[in-house]
């Protein structure tokens, strides 16, 4: 889990969370508070955005077509957000998967 915390200005660029070099099928993003104005999360591919209230949880896919962003925070309050991004692929976690391996590994099977 990771906690994310925005001040005025700060804001996420719009980005997948499944990607090279790591795996992930669901992510998860909480706000514990709504005590500040803008920071709205953005999926981009489909124009929508949320303004999160304290309490909430969103649950959505990681692949590139839910690619978001945490816009910026316009006032002097403080956003905050833990993110959990998980993944069951077997074939990803396996001791000989070519998924944490170099570019050529990956390559020579079919990962690439």
């Amino acid at each position: 889990i990771n906690i994310v915390k925005y001040g005025k200005g700060e804001f996420f660029k719009a980005h997948s969370d499944d990607g090279d070099p790591y795996r992930c099928t669901v992510s998860v993003v909480g706000y514990p508070n709504d005590d500040y104005e803008g920071g709205e999360l953005t999926f981009v591919m489909f124009g929508v955005s949320y303004k999160p209230k304290a309490g909430d949880i969103v649950i959505a896919p990681s692949a590139y077509v839910y690619a978001h962003s945490a816009d910026p925070v316009l006032d002097d309050g403080i956003k905050y957000s833990f993110v959990l991004m998980t993944d069951r692929n077997e074939f990803a976690h396996r001791n000989d998967s070519p998924v944490y391996h170099t570019v050529e590994v990956r390559q020579k099977h079919g990962v690439l």
